[in-house]
């Protein structure tokens, strides 16, 4: 994908948060085309990187506080739902091991990922765990939108 993004003045806040609107964008566009994806979706699928993508989320729910705090929880549900893309290796064995549990066939080819394939999908859920607190801190100062994440 060719980067949209601006060339960026990192001591500018007006070109840091145009930066992160067109990343946040990006996104969404990316998110609408896995709209029924499952869990477990590879980072390659997305835009920038994952720390790009939060620092993006982060500069903007911070920017709009209170005065958009319907935006501002949108934004909070993608930081956590970032946690659903894992790295493409991951991906590929717990789509592998979730094909073997879903047959209810113990000869199954690819039965030897579905212990692997839970223990990842344990750590996207640690993962999303953590993305929420970490969201949180964002939101303390909107009382009001951290009580909604």
């Amino acid at each position: 994908m060719k980067s949209r993004l601006p060339q960026s003045d990192q001591n500018n806040p007006q070109a840091q948060i145009r930066a992160a609107q067109v990343i946040v964008s990006d996104l969404g566009h990316a998110l609408a085309d896995k709209a029924d994806a499952s869990v477990g979706m590879p980072e390659s699928q997305l835009p920038y990187s994952k720390d790009k993508i939060k620092n993006a989320l982060q500069l903007l729910i911070w920017e709009l506080g209170k005065e958009q705090s319907s935006v501002a929880q949108s934004l909070a549900e993608a930081y956590v739902l970032l946690a659903q893309f894992i790295p493409d290796e991951d991906a590929e064995i717990l789509h592998r091991g979730q094909a073997a549990l879903q047959s209810n066939d113990p000869e199954h080819k690819d039965w030897q990922f579905a212990g692997p394939a839970a223990r990842i999908i344990n750590d996207i859920k640690l993962e999303m765990e953590n993305a929420l607190e970490e969201i949180r801190i964002f939101l303390r100062h909107d009382k009001g939108a951290e009580d909604k994440v």
